[in-house]
Formats: structure tokens, sequence, C-alpha cells
């Protein structure tokens, strides 16, 4: 099942605690049912008074973070949506080394011999374009 940009878009907004702004990290339910990282929550308790903190969704006040119950479906699926992120970005970094590795490179001409200021010739476009440019270019891979 494909999703579309939307989808993927509104599940990450989903996936976002709202104080750190971040994907889930050790997400937990506070009693009144919202969702936070739990760094996030030690620290908003270490800022409150008496040991209490305010739920930041809806300001219900909390005693104890023994009540926390760490939400493990939303820490799966939080992490799942980080390593495809991760994944992607790696994929799409070998896409572009192997589209830079595969320029064509001339044995006579200079660098820019096409003249854009583009980098290496590319044989078609080469000022310098004469049959042994063409018959010595090689594609270089990594």
């Amino acid at each position: 099942m494909a999703t579309s940009a939307g989808d993927s878009s509104v599940l990450e907004e989903e996936l976002t605690c709202p104080v750190c702004l971040d994907l889930y990290r050790d997400p937990h339910l506070l009693p009144c049912g919202h969702n936070f990282c739990l760094p996030c929550l030690r620290r908003l308790k270490s800022r409150s008074d008496h040991g209490r903190l305010r739920c930041p969704e809806c300001r219900q006040s909390h005693r104890s973070s023994a009540n926390w119950q760490k939400n493990f479906k939303l820490a799966n699926i939080a992490d799942s949506i980080r390593r495809r992120g991760q994944s992607e970005r790696s994929t799409q970094s070998r896409s572009d080394t192997s589209l830079r590795a595969a320029q064509v490179h001339c044995d006579y001409c200079p660098e820019d011999a096409s003249g854009d200021g583009k980098g290496p010739c590319d044989g078609a476009g080469c000022v310098a374009a004469d049959p042994h440019c063409l018959r010595s270019s090689t594609v270089l891979e990594s």
C-alpha cells in the first residue's frame, strides 16, 4: 500500500512530540491520554511546582511519574518512520554519488570546455568538440 506525500506528512505530524517537535523518542502516555517523549516529561516535571506535572496539551495536573505508561505501539511506529527516513536519505545520497560519478570526461578538453561554468566536459556541449573529443570520452564509475 503506497502512501501519498500528504498522508506521510499527516503521519509524521501525529508522531511528533508537541514539546520537542521531533519524532517521539520513548513516548509515554499520561493518565489524561496525551503522549510525550519521556525526556520531555522529565524536564517538564523538574521545572514544575511540588513535583506535579501539568499536561502541555490539556493542562491537567499529574502527581506521580509512576502513572506514565510507555506507549509501545507509538514507539514502534515512530522508530519505523525514523528508520525509513534514514534509509531514504541513504538511498538518495548513493544515487547522487552515482550521478556525479557517471559524468563524461574528455581526455583532450579543459575541465570547463562547454563554457557554461558547470564543470566537466560532457562531450555534447563542448566548444572544443572534435571527433577526437567524443572518441576519447570515457564514463567514470565510482
